[in-house]
């Protein structure tokens, strides 16, 4: 006997091994411009995690249309737990962008683009166009997964 037992009463499937913590729930991304939390109010701006061990998946959108105060490199932060495998040391762990519009620089994949997790709580914008001038609309979002 193999000791598998396919989820009947096993998270993990497998009889004696010990269970992984899970966890999902929504967060909120704060959008920063150089070091400037965003004063407007975003129109739309949602976040969703799931927290299985060490390992977080996160999504987020963030939408903000008209004209939008602050400028400089684009920031995320207040994600849902803080994470101490970060920078050069853990490989620059990163989001991918599912859309980018700032600037006026709209793309959904034109340009290489990630959000990477350069700090504890802060994923830091790479892309074609890093930074985000003052006025006009914002529209971004990411998905992935980054180890804590």
């Amino acid at each position: 006997m193999s000791g598998i037992i396919g989820g009947a009463g096993s998270k993990s499937g497998v009889i004696g091994q010990t269970e992984q913590d899970y966890e999902e729930g929504a967060w909120t991304p704060h959008m920063y411009f150089g070091s400037t939390l965003c004063s407007s109010t975003p129109t739309v701006v949602n976040g969703r995690y799931i927290l299985t061990g060490n390992r977080l998946w996160l999504f987020f959108y963030w939408y903000l249309s008209g004209t939008t105060s602050g400028s400089g490199e684009i920031h995320v932060k207040n994600i849902p737990f803080v994470s101490t495998n970060y920078g050069s040391s853990a490989g620059f762990p990163s989001l991918t962008v599912g859309y980018n519009n700032h600037s006026g620089t709209s793309s959904h994949t034109d340009y290489p683009a990630r959000f990477q997790l350069n700090a504890s709580d802060t994923l830091s914008y790479y892309g074609n166009d890093r930074t985000k001038t003052e006025g006009g609309t914002v529209e971004l979002s990411g998905y992935g997964v980054i180890t804590l």
